[in-house]
């Protein structure tokens, strides 16, 4: 009977789980979130940037980098002005392959936005992301990037937080 108790009370947190995920995922992809999306997008033109520039730029190894599943904590005062906030993520060659990787950031207060991150030139250096600073507030922050290796799930997560 003991052992009855027992896995009684092991399924009430595993209930408890499930229904904040389920909570979490209806929050971040409800339409208010996607227009917030559309929002950011339009605000945040490149402003005339060549192709040229851009280019140099990607290729500047930020100097914030983020491994897969850990989390890097930013105070606020340490973000741009404006612009964006330049992330290196952690992945291997193989993970990263050839070509821009989608990305989704998602955040606790400001939903999500979709952008891509491209390869920094080297071996096993990893991606380049830029987010845009009119996005960045406190608050915790996912970053999911597609991959491109051989794991079960192709993706990655990395989180951000900002205080």
């Amino acid at each position: 009977m003991a052992d009855r108790g027992l896995q009684k009370r092991l399924w009430i947190p595993l209930l408890t789980g499930l229904a904040f995920t389920a909570v979490v995922l209806w929050w971040t992809t409800g339409s208010e979130q996607r227009a917030l999306q559309d929002s950011v997008e339009e605000s945040s033109p490149n402003g005339g940037e060549t192709s040229n520039s851009r280019e140099r730029r990607e290729n500047i190894v930020p100097a914030l980098r983020l491994s897969a599943g850990k989390r890097l904590t930013i105070a606020e005062q340490n973000l741009p002005e404006d612009g964006f906030l330049a992330l290196a993520l952690d992945l291997s060659d193989e993970a990263r392959g050839t070509g821009p990787k989608r990305v989704l950031v998602v955040s606790t207060t400001a939903g999500r936005i979709e952008t891509e991150a491209t390869a920094l030139p080297g071996v096993e250096s990893g991606m380049r992301l830029e987010i845009g600073r009119d996005f960045l507030a406190r608050g915790l922050y996912m970053i999911e990037i597609e991959t491109e290796d051989g794991f079960p799930q192709h993706f990655r997560r990395f989180v951000l937080a900002i205080e």
